[in-house]
């Protein structure tokens, strides 16, 4: 991904405490006389159920350094929780469905040299062959207090039990060892630790910890996995949603009477990098839109779904690399990029297009785009899923954080969080982390802002949202 250089240059215009930048900068907390008041909640016991975002999942992995930093984190810190208990992960994680094996790796990170920065996989420790040696405390009696699990939609919460059971290996085949890695219901007999069964689902796991308070964030992955397929549909229904999320909060309301609840809403898929980084136009090594000597208009790229995109249609973070080699250009436009990156002449730039952009000629494939009508049918999608969320917690007196509006929001006007100012911005910006769909710290820090938000308003509490200088920042050594 060359094509990142002028992002990456973008990241001097950020504030001095940066993602990338070392820990010893931190800044210590002042000290003062807060006294945290839970208002009408109980936060002595708290339990996550959700997918990725609330795992704390970052740069296409799980992994402690960000574990520990994800929003659930955070919140459990605000409400000064005895034991906040995650299924960590050791550094760097593993990435994708490589689990064990020589093509196994860990998160993403950026790497430079003289033609600019690609983005690059940590690879394994020496001696690491199976993700499951990767895993921190897989033995810990009892659930974990955050059992989100990457990968899971609302039907895994309260029917999924191992890999294999889950509902993209349904679905798909794809089975998804996150499963695994957080219910442990192939390593653990839960009836040895209080279960009704042997085997116990997410939701089961939480109501066995007794929890004080819950948040449930679910239904993202429903839209956002088949969108990141370039398909502009959903998993299953609005009605089929309501289904699965009424059965989490009924059996949640069941089993635990008193017990504070918070959930939140599905965001665009529109508000995230990963769908918005890309043009539907041609650009040069500097990221700049390549002109029509004859219009002056920017020069589509050529799609399969169509024969030209338009504005309006998107290009998947995914198709980076293969641009980089011409897909999506014709013959006449490659010739005119080479000539605007290179200088060369019209019959020197003719002669190098084999070898500098050996794939033009070819149409960008429907799975690395999403064109305008799928777009909107993903926009109605969302809404569907969000009005469901909206009427069955109105009906339970359940408050609700409005992930949907805040990250359209940040999407057109940023976020300006304890000084710093942040935004959607692929790399640059500082929300989302190098895959381009899970938060950054920074993002985490914000979206526990926003919990914190709607908690502190519903329960009367005073929570205290993080500060961005208390993040653990990683250290340059810890990138390859």
């Amino acid at each position: 991904m060359k094509r990142l250089l002028p992002m990456v240059m973008m990241l001097i215009l950020l504030p001095a405490c940066s993602l990338f930048e070392p820990e010893e900068a931190r800044l210590t907390a002042p000290p003062d006389g807060y006294q945290l008041d839970e208002g009408s909640a109980n936060f002595s016991r708290y339990v996550a159920l959700g997918n990725s975002i609330s795992a704390g999942y970052q740069s296409g992995a799980l992994y402690e350094s960000t574990q520990t930093q994800g929003w659930t984190a955070l919140l459990a810190r605000a409400m000064q929780v005895d034991e906040y208990a995650l299924p960590r992960v050791a550094d760097p994680g593993f990435f994708g469905t490589e689990l064990e094996g020589p093509d196994a790796k860990g998160h993403l990170y950026l790497a430079f040299d003289e033609d600019g920065a690609s983005l690059e996989n940590v690879p394994w420790p020496a001696g690491i062959t199976h993700y499951e040696q990767l895993l921190l405390e897989p033995d810990r009696p009892g659930p974990y207090h955050n059992l989100a699990i990457p990968g899971s939609v609302a039907y895994d919460l309260a029917h999924t039990l191992t890999a294999d059971d889950c509902y993209t290996a349904i679905l798909a085949g794809e089975e998804n060892a996150y499963f695994d890695v957080v219910l442990r219901n192939r390593t653990i007999d839960w009836t040895t630790q209080g279960g009704a069964t042997a085997d116990m689902t997410a939701v089961e796991q939480a109501i066995l910890l007794e929890p004080s308070f819950v948040t449930l964030w679910i239904g993202n992955n429903e839209i956002l996995l088949p969108a990141a397929r370039g398909e502009g549909l959903a998993f299953y229904s609005a009605e089929f949603l309501e289904i699965f999320y009424a059965g989490i909060l009924d059996l949640l309301l069941a089993a635990l009477p008193d017990v504070g609840i918070v959930v939140a809403t599905v965001p665009e898929v529109t508000s995230v990098p990963f769908f918005t980084t890309l043009h539907w136009y041609a650009v040069d090594d500097e990221g700049e839109a390549l002109l029509d000597p004859d219009t002056g208009e920017p020069i589509p790229l050529m799609a399969e779904e169509r024969p030209l995109l338009a504005e309006g249609d998107l290009v998947l973070l995914e198709a980076s690399d293969a641009l980089d080699e011409g897909l999506g250009l014709d013959l006449d436009s490659a010739i005119l990029r080479i000539m605007a990156d290179t200088g060369l002449d019209s019959a020197q730039a003719a002669a190098a297009q084999p070898e500098l952009l050996p794939r033009a000629g070819e149409p960008l494939s429907g799975e690395l785009t999403l064109v305008a009508e799928e777009v909107a049918t993903l926009a109605e999608l969302t809404a569907g899923y969000n009005t469901v969320i909206d009427t069955l917690t109105a009906a339970r007196g359940i408050p609700v954080m409005d992930a949907h509006a805040h990250l359209a929001d940040a999407a057109v006007h940023g976020v300006t969080y304890d000084g710093v100012h942040l935004s959607t911005e692929f790399i640059s910006g500082g929300l989302f982390s190098l895959d381009g769909v899970h938060p950054s710290s920074f993002g985490h820090a914000v979206i526990a802002r926003h919990f914190i938000e709607a908690i502190n308003e519903a329960y009367g509490a005073n929570l205290r949202p993080p500060r961005l200088a208390d993040l653990e920042i990683l250290a340059p050594d810890a990138i390859p």
